[in-house]
Order: structure tokens, then sequence, then C-alpha cells
């Protein structure tokens, strides 16, 4: 089975150097590492979660390749404001493997939207099912048809939709 690649997805929709992303509910930090690899050292990556157990460990593998500019940032991105980042600072927000993990979809998805300059993009990329217990309880699942629904009513485009495995949809949107 093939399992989403944070690196191949981040290259195949141009993420490109110099950017400035934020990884929002960036756990063990697959996709913030994959974006600090692309971005380079004139770019920035922040990775924020609420877990600090995850955040160490992230901050020692981004340091231990080298990655200076990938910052974690401990944080509620179920709360307004929660990321502690500056309003329209983000060239990019990803948003990967979280939405079936919050209860407050909405307000993460306004937090979004709050960090992005106009023009920016989001990247949402999540389990599009179980799959037999190899991703989130069944009822946990967010479609990408809701995800969709909930992205345009905050005022985000898609742009364009992308394969980002078996077991995973993906999106790119657009602050206008």
């Amino acid at each position: 089975m093939e399992f989403s690649n944070p690196q191949t997805i981040l290259q195949n929709v141009t993420l490109g150097q110099g950017a400035t992303v934020v990884d929002l509910g960036a756990g063990s930090g697959f996709y913030s590492l994959a974006a600090a690899r692309i971005v380079g050292r004139e770019g920035r990556v922040f990775a924020v979660d609420v877990q600090k157990d995850l955040l160490d460990r992230l901050y020692h593998a981004a340091q231990s390749e080298g990655l200076h500019h990938l910052e974690v940032v401990w944080g509620d991105i179920e709360h307004y404001g929660g990321s502690k980042l500056r309003e329209g600072s983000a060239d990019v927000v990803l948003l990967c493997n979280t939405l079936f993990q919050l209860e407050n979809k909405q307000v993460a998805v306004d937090e979004a939207m709050r960090l992005l300059r106009n023009g920016g993009r989001l990247i949402a990329v999540d389990w599009n099912g179980s799959h037999f217990g190899m991703g989130p309880e069944e009822h946990l699942v967010f479609s990408q048809e809701q995800a969709t629904a909930l992205f345009t009513d905050t005022g985000l485009s898609v742009e364009t939709s992308f394969d980002a495995g078996q077991q995973h949809w993906g999106l790119v949107l657009r602050k206008k």
C-alpha cells in the first residue's frame, strides 16, 4: 500500500524556495521537515502543535538535519490566535492529517485563514477512510467533500485536488 509522502506532495504542489510555511497540527513533523527541506534556508517553517513531547522530538530531528529555519511553536489551533503567530505571516499553511482529530474544525480553519497572506495557499491532506484500523476510526474520518464545504464557506477557493496516496485526499486552496 502506498502511504502519503509529504516530500513528494509538497514538491508536487510547488512549494517554493524562500516561502514561509506554517504546519498546523504538526504532530510528529513529517510535513514540517519536508517543507523545511524544500523552502531552504531562505524560507521559514513554523510547526505548531499542542503536544510538547512531539514538538521536542521534532525540534531535535530538525537540528540533526541542520534545518535551523524550522521553529516549533507550542499552541492550540482550536483557539483563534492559538498558534501565537502573526496575522498574515504565511505564504502556505499546512493542515495535514489533522482535521479528523479536531473537535472544532471551524476554529482551526479560521486560524489558518488568519495566518495566510492574501493570495496564500492552504494545503490540506487527510484520511479518506479508516482502512481496517490503519487510519482513524470511521466516525472520525473527515471526507474531502466535507473539507471542501468547510474551506469554501470560510472564504477559500479550491485551486486543485491532488493524489495524496491511496489512503488520503489532498486539496490546494487559495485565500482570495
